[in-house]
């Protein structure tokens, strides 16, 4: 006697194990739309497996793919992210949304040269997406590392427009004329800048270096003074203001 390997006859094929049956809403659009009703609430975890279930339908739909980077960058899970958003654009060439969001993944992993490929719109210049001000401050923080300052001030200078962090615009911006050797303008966009935010320390700051490097020791003095009253522990105020005595000390001896 020989023993059977399961309950079924001899040759009878078992079935294949059928899709697991899903409520209707949460199939197609109306598992985009509960994704996207959980991601608008902040229940990122949830917007995900409702997107995931889009993809057992369809494993190239779009939309699914871009919720499903959407919300893992969002939680910070920054390898998912690229995954869903190669895989959009494995699938959608080009897909300008997706390739928007892959440039703010790679940027988030300092991955500059890949934030310069994906955002840089040479190869679309009339696209308005490349225009959001997310695009142009990451976009010109990837230029501004790899040393090309003046790309970077030409990306970030439409920011001047608005309001929202423009502060920080106009340091960035300074900090670019400031490495080309355009000390008045770097010192003109500093004080800009500390006009909107008098207790930045940073600023005041940089502002006593392009006035140092302007000719005018006494009033990169009085800058490096306000700065640490600002902020005594800011290193740089520290540091500079330690240099700066030395050479004014020199100065005073050698005459």
């Amino acid at each position: 006697m020989r023993a059977r390997r399961n309950s079924e006859e001899p040759g009878r094929v078992s079935p294949s194990p059928r899709r697991p049956e899903l409520p209707e809403a949460e199939r197609g659009t109306g598992g985009l739309r509960a994704g996207r009703r959980r991601e608008k609430a902040g229940w990122y975890e949830g917007a995900a497996e409702a997107y995931l279930t889009v993809l057992l339908w369809d494993h190239r739909h779009g939309q699914a793919l871009l919720g499903l980077g959407r919300v893992y960058f969002a939680l910070g899970e920054l390898e998912q992210a690229s995954l869903f958003l190669e895989a959009l654009l494995l699938a959608q060439v080009g897909h300008l949304e997706g390739r928007f969001l892959l440039g703010l993944v790679r940027y988030r992993q300092g991955r500059d040269a890949a934030v310069i490929r994906l955002l840089a719109r040479s190869d679309r210049p009339s696209e308005p997406i490349f225009d959001r001000p997310e695009a142009r401050e990451c976009l010109g923080e990837c230029y501004y590392r790899q040393g090309d300052y003046l790309q970077a001030i030409l990306t970030w200078l439409p920011l001047l427009d608005q309001a929202r962090g423009l502060e920080r615009i106009l340091l960035a911006l300074g900090a670019a004329l400031f490495h080309l050797g355009r000390f008045a303008s770097a010192y003109a966009f500093f004080r800009h800048a500390i006009k909107l935010r008098p207790d930045s320390a940073g600023a005041l700051n940089n502002a006593a270096v392009a006035c140092f490097q302007l000719g005018d020791r006494a009033g990169a003095r009085r800058w490096l003074e306000k700065s640490l009253a600002r902020d005594p522990g800011l290193a740089e105020a520290k540091e500079n203001l330690r240099l700066l005595s030395r050479r004014l000390s020199s100065r005073r001896a050698a005459a």
